[in-house]
């Protein structure tokens, strides 16, 4: 077989390589993500989930006057303290995502998933730098 016949035959498969992997991808409805790293993946399960909102977080969200439609946007912002986070050994795992917001005060969601179940469980303030333990809840007077 002479090395123009088989180059030939290398060029032909790489070119239907091509068009097989060209044709799988342009049919895809969602782009692809690759999530490698622990705060991409827990943040696109909390994305791709219906977020659960208690109604003691929720009254916490009204009265610091953060939309409840741009909690994606909060959860791509933010980053995962998984030094707080309850993870290893729980049946229920616990988040902690902080989200700075105009160099001024970093808002602390917690949430907690259950399988495919996530809630919004709570809400914190806290002054930069971001510290939970220095952290203090939203005392609205319309809250429990």
């Amino acid at each position: 077989m002479s090395f123009l016949n088989r180059f030939s035959f290398y060029f032909i498969g790489v070119l239907f390589g091509c068009l097989i992997l060209y044709v799988s991808l342009k049919g895809r409805d969602k782009p692809l993500s690759f999530n490698y790293f622990p705060n991409s993946r827990v943040k696109s399960h909390l994305i791709n989930s219906d977020i659960l909102i208690s109604t003691e977080t929720l009254c916490k969200v009204n009265c610091m006057n953060l939309d409840t439609m741009l909690l994606d946007h909060y959860i791509l912002d933010g980053k995962i303290d998984f030094k707080k986070s309850e993870i290893r050994g729980f049946d229920v795992k616990t988040y902690y995502l902080f989200y700075e917001i105009n160099n001024k005060d970093v808002h602390f969601f917690k949430f907690q998933t259950n399988g495919d179940k996530v809630e919004l469980v709570d809400l914190f303030i806290s002054p930069i730098p971001p510290n939970i333990n220095q952290s203090w809840h939203v005392n609205c007077p319309d809250c429990f």
